[in-house]
């Protein structure tokens, strides 16, 4: 996958950064969200994919204000959030099990949640 930047933050009080990469628009518009901290060290990511066969929902506004990342697609309308979390929560789902597994870096700490709103 062909990703560019779409989005980026310098969080102040945490020290991180929160950043938004988006695919080439020739492929399935995805979009993926990373929390760094200030030495580019990945402390979690959460990804949203588009459904299948359709490349319109791009996002078309979006905001970070008090650790939630907000946005809306252009197309369907469909808002959802990323909360970000400055102390991180033991839990997992199973595609982070199985991502991490994979890539042999398992970490208890999630601190992005991506919600539908």
């Amino acid at each position: 996958m062909s990703e560019s930047v779409f989005a980026q933050y310098w969080m102040e009080d945490s020290e991180r950064y929160f950043l938004v990469f988006q695919n080439a628009p020739w492929e399935e518009t995805n979009y993926e969200f990373y929390l760094l901290t200030k030495d580019f060290l990945v402390l979690d990511r959460v990804h949203l994919f588009s459904p299948d066969d359709r490349d319109d929902e791009l996002v078309d506004s979006y905001e970070l204000k008090g650790g939630v990342f907000s946005f809306r697609k252009y197309e369907n309308g469909n808002r959802y959030k990323v909360l970000i979390k400055k102390e991180g929560e033991m839990r997992y789902s199973l595609d982070d099990l199985k991502y991490r597994l994979i890539l042999g870096a398992l970490k208890p700490v999630k601190y992005l949640q991506l919600t539908p709103l």
